[in-house]
């Protein structure tokens, strides 16, 4: 006996992609389009409760806002006038980061008027006297 092959007929075929495609394009044209609504609403909603805050502030919020907006333009103006090395932002930095021989930072190095024990042991022993090896050795600090 011979098999019945079925037939493919392209027209079915592209009628199936058609509809494919057209049903994808009205499911997500239709999400696309609710997303825009909602937002829309809230972006309203929003306007309509922050618009009575702002007229009750606005003689306090302009003058800070602008206040604000001149001293950024002032730092942006500095710096950007200014050779690198000289700029403010890159000279505080340096000033505040800077390293002393000791590995301290140059904050804490100023604010110490003599150096620790520990500071001392580390130069060796020919600057200790007594009283500082006494004070190393009540602090346990290790020769």
């Amino acid at each position: 006996m011979a098999q019945i092959q079925p037939r493919h007929d392209p027209q079915k075929q592209q009628l199936s992609h058609q509809v494919a495609k057209t049903t994808t394009a009205v499911t997500l044209g239709g999400s696309l389009m609710v997303l825009s609504g909602l937002t829309l609403a809230a972006t309203v909603i929003g306007l309509v409760l922050a618009t009575p805050l702002l007229v009750i502030f606005s003689p306090v919020l302009v003058p800070a806002a602008i206040t604000l907006f001149l001293i950024l333009a002032g730092f942006v103006t500095a710096e950007a006038s200014e050779p690198p090395p000289a700029s403010f932002s890159t000279g505080c930095t340096n000033t505040l980061l800077e390293s002393t021989p000791s590995g301290q930072t140059s904050w804490t190095a100023h604010a110490r008027s003599s150096p620790t024990p520990r500071m001392m042991l580390r130069r060796g022993r020919s600057s200790l006297d007594s009283s500082t090896l006494r004070e190393a050795r009540e602090l346990k600090i290790a020769f």
